[in-house]
């Protein structure tokens, strides 16, 4: 390839992370070695070498190859198939690309390795010497100026079946770099189960502690090794006792930690954690909120950055944001500005500081905004978010408050609804039958043509959910949590008229569960007598809904009364045969005859 700007027209062009040094960013792009001038992307230069070398061409398709580390010269450890798989030093002339030297590392009897787990990792240059970590049983250290091997430490990898499994479930050291300090090196290999320490000087083993479901080796502070994963813990450098662990990070382990000047910064799927490298102390920072999964994250003069598959996030340092905000009376603040520190207060986990200025910035932005409905948004995150955790530890009356506050301060319906579900299952985790029943009552009533998603992930109708909750919970438990809306459909029902039949409409679309729907129904049905088929439609309605009623009985005969008088003697007759078969001796509102006689003597007419 000619100098110039790179070309990625191929879909295989990948670049892995390099080194910026002197407005050059050295990389590896497509499986090789490159130099890009930082500023415009210029490609300075492609590594080259010489293909009638002793041993074959490094740099072949088959090839893995760490990100380069730089100094006078590019230094790449270079995994390679052949029969074996092998392991090289490669040293790059920094200004052409051309290949100096390579060295001999180790080489492993499993090429099947390669592709499955085997990049090697950035090599770290401490004085005089490359350290090397291949991935594939062996820790070296080379000369940085002439390559000779100053030693090897082979460690004990994991066998075949067993690497294979940890790759396959994620179960192992994600591949990061050797870290040098005071003397001694500290490797995570990806194939091994180990955290290991050797002398820089020597390679001797000074310790190995297993890993505890850990995934990065994240540096050393304070004479300690931080590990994280799905916790965080400090090995003592030295001794490689284990001094401290944190509890489980709620989230999966997410992108690579940074140590920062003032703790440890472990991102996990659902939130961003700060560790104290000294006495395992931790606290959330910031919550992701359904972004997705983060990536690795940087410290750039003093803000963090996160990578995103959509981007990068530049988060503001606190001691800013602090800063800028004492910069101005509170008096004086924006409702924009209190939604931006009740925001970055939320992430950080100081809850009552972000309710406190979220509910100020709700309280002086105008209604049904843009930045209302992100006010709204914030408010609800916090509420729900508490809820989820007092449910977690099985503080139902705490979540039930929550998700209160979190359907009361809902931007959008779906996330209310949501809300007051979540909120009649805390009540009735507390027994609390009534006010379990009040919030379904309130989804029939507010939202009856609203689908909410159980948990299963289909979708129901919220007045048919709600009914069906409240039918439950008065099998179980009787009549009495739903004693005050019985009355209040009593009281609908007796405001209703043949001429204004709305009230009656109404007890049947707000209280379904009531003993006035099924009157209601009756009403309706007495009411359009006049209109056959309108009356059928709701006597019909009532024998569907109510089965079991005592008037049942009656409507089958006054059904079938209808039906002969439309000529229509099929319909008439079943429910006719319905109402003998099944009421035979049930006494009919102004009839002599029992219901089974009445019936006999119509079905025998020709």
């Amino acid at each position: 390839m000619q100098p110039g700007p790179p070309a990625m027209e191929k879909l295989d062009d990948r670049i892995c992370s390099g080194q910026l040094l002197d407005d050059i960013y050295y990389t590896v792009l497509d499986g090789q070695p490159c130099a890009l001038r930082a500023s415009d992307g210029t490609l300075l230069w492609r590594a080259s070498e010489d293909d009638a070398a002793e041993g074959g061409p490094l740099l072949d398709p088959a090839s893995m190859l760490s990100p380069p580390v730089v100094q006078d010269q590019v230094h790449c450890v270079v995994n390679r198939k052949r029969q074996e798989a092998e392991s090289f030093l490669a040293t790059f002339d920094r200004a052409t690309g051309r290949l100096l030297r390579r060295t001999f590392l180790c080489s492993h009897n499993s090429p099947d390795l390669l592709g499955i787990g085997s990049q090697p990792a950035v090599p770290a240059i401490e004085a005089d010497a490359v350290f090397c970590l291949t991935n594939i049983g062996a820790i070296a250290a080379v000369d940085r100026f002439d390559n000779a091997v100053r030693w090897i430490y082979r460690y004990n990898f994991l066998a075949p079946v067993l690497k294979k499994r940890s790759i396959k479930r994620s179960d192992r050291w994600a591949n990061g770099p050797v870290v040098v300090a005071d003397g001694r090196v500290f490797a995570a290999p990806q194939d091994s189960d180990y955290a290991i320490a050797l002398d820089a000087r020597t390679g001797e083993l000074l310790w190995a502690q297993p890993r505890d479901g850990w995934r990065y080796l994240a540096g050393v502070a304070n004479s300690m090794v931080l590990v994280s994963g799905e916790t965080a813990a400090g090995i003592d450098a030295a001794s490689g006792k284990l001094i401290w662990q944190t509890p489980p990070f709620e989230g999966d382990p997410a992108g690579r930690p940074v140590a920062a000047a003032d703790g440890l910064l472990v991102p996990t799927t659902v939130a961003l954690y700060k560790v104290d490298p000294a006495t395992g102390n931790c606290s959330q920072l910031y919550r992701w909120e359904g972004r997705g999964r983060p990536g690795n994250l940087a410290v750039v003069n003093g803000s963090l950055l996160v990578a995103w598959a959509q981007g990068l996030d530049l988060i503001e340092p606190w001691a800013q944001t602090l800063e800028r905000e004492n910069g101005k009376p509170p008096g004086e603040w924006t409702a924009v500005e209190l939604f931006d520190l009740g925001a970055i207060s939320r992430r950080r986990g100081d809850l009552l500081r972000a309710l406190d200025l979220l509910s100020r910035a709700a309280r002086s932005s105008l209604p049904g905004s843009d930045l209302d409905k992100n006010i709204r948004s914030e408010l609800f995150a916090l509420h729900f978010e508490q809820a989820r955790k007092a449910q977690q530890a099985r503080r139902w009356q705490d979540a039930a408050n929550e998700f209160q506050q979190a359907a009361q301060t809902a931007p959008d319906t779906p996330r209310q609804i949501d809300a007051l579900v979540a909120r009649a299952n805390a009540h009735e985790k507390l027994d609390q039958w009534d006010q379990a029943v009040d919030v379904y009552q309130k989804l029939i009533a507010d939202f009856p043509a609203q689908v909410h998603s159980l948990e299963n992930g289909l979708p129901v109708r919220c007045d048919w959910f709600g009914q069906s909750r409240i039918a439950r919970i008065l099998s179980k438990h009787g009549p009495k949590p739903y004693a005050r809306h019985e009355a209040a459909a009593a009281e609908l029902l007796a405001q209703g008229t043949g001429n204004d039949r709305s009230p009656w409409l109404a007890v049947l679309s707000q209280y379904p569960n009531s003993a006035a729907a099924g009157q209601a129904r009756l009403r309706l049905a007495e009411s359009y007598l006049g209109e056959p088929n309108k009356a059928i439609h709701h006597f019909k309605q009532f024998l569907s809904e109510w089965p079991g009623s005592p008037e049942t009985a009656d409507v089958l005969w006054r059904l079938s009364q209808i039906y002969l008088m439309q000529q229509r003697p099929e319909e008439a007759a079943a429910a006719l045969r319905r109402l003998k078969n099944e009421f035979p001796d049930a006494k009919l509102p102004g009839k002599d005859l029992i219901a089974g006689t009445l019936a006999e003597r119509e079905l025998s007419r020709p």
